[in-house]
């Protein structure tokens, strides 16, 4: 609903002079016709146009104060306006000036989430800062911040990126060691049931001198307590032909259980060919055989110098050198078999007795 408006002092008069006017013309209408009763009467007319005219004037200033204030208003509201906002926008620039200070105080964070947030927050401020003349000089040191976050975080996010394939290219690798240890720990505790009786030398054994790995299931009781008492340790693995056996193996802090019957087994099964089998420890091959007049070469790998590229490389332009193409990987873990192919040629346990008599084979052609 609309509200009724008030009555003015103005319109009063306004419509009070209108009266007047109305009346005095129903009053004197029968009259106008004689123009000298018009004229006898003209007197009272001017008294009436005056009054209006009287009324009209007052209007018309009272109009001009109303204009004049509200104008005055206005300018005021403005000007005020004004001021608030030159205000707020020195509160804004001083509020973001120690903003500033103190963010350039702190050093940057080490860790990726902080460093992440740490540098849009510097990319929004650079942007900004740009934006106001009272800030610019802000945004050298804060483009400069921006890009010393930015390399910081590369560096941070190469690095976990570079462990994390690292600890899964390995992974596996490392379950197989722990598998390994537990074996060995297990073995260990075995042996101390035994309650073996000690011998004293070779000569009253059925061991070897210079053999390192026994199938321990083919030793009796002297043997195995003779081997344990010279620096021989229980250890469990899969032979070459994928069977798991008990061994006892000595310790080498050069060589692990697991290459040296590796190298013992292959070695075993290559004298059935041919007795011209040489061993080595040095830089040479772990296997060198020979075949219709030519030389082989097996290289046992249970993954370790791969890691060392430099090294693996040495290794495989010496046997290039000295073997051309008459040479082969032997890797005692099958996970391992793929990243190996692509340095050269390779076996494992499933196909190492085939690839050996297909070189003796193909050598009676």
């Amino acid at each position: 609903m609309h509200k009724k408006a008030d009555l003015t002092a103005p319109e009063f008069f306004f419509w009070l002079a209108f009266a007047i006017i109305i009346g005095i013309l129903i009053k004197y209408h029968n009259q106008l016709t004689d123009f000298r009763n018009f004229v006898s009467n003209l007197n009272l007319m001017l008294w009436a146009i005056a009054f209006i005219i009287v009324i009209v004037i007052y209007l018309v200033l009272h109009l001009i104060t109303h204009i004049s204030i509200k104008s005055g208003k206005f300018v005021y509201k403005r000007i005020n306006e004004k001021q608030k906002n030159k205000q707020d926008r020195a509160n804004f620039i001083q509020i973001e000036t120690n903003e500033a200070e103190n963010l350039l105080l702190h050093e940057l964070p080490i860790d990726e989430n902080n460093l992440t947030n740490e540098t849009e927050k510097l990319r929004d401020k650079v942007n900004l800062y740009m934006s106001y003349k009272e800030l610019e000089h802000f945004s050298p040191r804060f483009k400069e911040r921006l890009a010393k976050a930015t390399a910081t975080l590369n560096k941070v996010r190469k690095k976990r990126i570079i462990k994390e394939t690292n600890e899964e290219k390995w992974k596996s690798q490392r379950l197989e060691e722990k598998e390994i240890a537990l074996e060995q720990k297990q073995e260990n505790e075995d042996s101390e049931d035994e309650n073996i009786q000690v011998t004293n030398s070779y000569k009253n054994t059925k061991t070897i001198e210079g053999q390192k790995a026994y199938i321990a299931d083919e030793l009796d009781l002297g043997d195995k307590s003779f081997l344990l008492s010279s620096g021989f340790i229980w250890h469990r693995q899969t032979n070459i032909d994928g069977k798991e056996k008990r061994y006892l193996v000595f310790d080498d802090k050069y060589e692990s259980p697991n290459h040296i019957i590796c190298v013992k087994e292959i070695v075993d099964f290559i004298k059935k060919f041919t007795d011209d089998i040489k061993t080595y420890r040095t830089v040479m091959p772990d296997i060198v055989f020979s075949c219709n007049g030519k030389e082989f070469a097996i290289e046992v790998e249970t993954g370790t110098i791969i890691r060392d590229m430099k090294k693996m490389q040495n290794k495989i332009d010496l046997l290039n050198k000295n073997y051309k193409n008459n040479w082969f990987f032997f890797v005692t873990n099958r996970n391992m078999e793929k990243e190996y192919s692509k340095l050269g040629k390779v076996a494992t346990k499933r196909n190492i007795k085939l690839k050996i008599r297909q070189i003796f084979h193909n050598s009676e052609k």
